[in-house]
């Protein structure tokens, strides 16, 4: 469910997104926003220090004096929280919904699948997957699929959604990196960038609940 050699993969299951246009303004406290929905850059530490603490990347990083492992896991990270963020709007737009039995459920038949609860809180303790994240990724892949009853079993998820979102900026903090429209995820860190700095709230609108 969760593998961790070299890259510390913590998308427990497969998302599909997009990106449209970046800017390049600053904020603190702003990891990423997308339209008028904000990522915080405290969800960010939260989930990158559960992670790093974890014995996988301490193994690893020993041997990584360049720190470009803490840079992945803070790429990766950004990226699932902002297609988190991507697919709630798609979903508010087109009136679809998930509810919170429907998480809990899919979470259930995954525990099950993989030997039980505490087999289950094992792996997630052991890779330093908050269970928070996790349950996030499972809200995620139950709108994709709630998504893709909508649209049809014959269209594509990936090309509804950008068409969805042509035209709302997605802009990340440079210290984690920038949004890549090809492979729609966060490239290109820049470990010079403010630790601080963020997208510009002024120009987001009101922040997500």
């Amino acid at each position: 469910m969760i593998t961790v050699p070299r890259r510390l993969a913590i998308v427990l299951i497969g998302l599909m997104a997009t990106a449209c246009a970046l800017t390049n303004t600053q904020h603190p406290s702003t990891a990423a926003i997308i339209g008028d929905r904000r990522v915080p850059t405290s969800d960010v530490e939260r989930n990158v220090d559960s992670i790093t603490q974890s014995d996988p990347f301490q193994q690893q990083a020993q041997a990584d004096a360049s720190g470009e492992l803490l840079q992945q896991v803070q790429s990766q990270v950004v990226t699932a929280l902002v297609r988190s963020q991507i697919l709630a709007e798609v979903a508010e737009r087109n009136g679809v919904t998930v509810t919170d039995a429907d998480v809990q459920a899919a979470a259930d038949d995954i525990v099950e699948q993989v030997g039980g609860q505490q087999e289950f809180e094992r792996r997630l303790a052991e890779q330093g997957v908050p269970q928070g994240l996790f349950l996030q990724q499972v809200r995620d892949q139950q709108l994709q699929t709630a998504l893709q009853q909508q649209i049809g079993a014959d269209a594509d998820l990936t090309t509804f959604v950008q068409e969805a979102l042509s035209g709302v900026p997605i802009d990340v903090n440079p210290r984690y990196g920038t949004w890549d429209t090809a492979s729609l995820e966060v490239t290109d860190a820049d470990p010079l960038a403010p630790e601080r700095a963020g997208p510009s709230e002024a120009a987001s609108g009101p922040a997500a609940p």
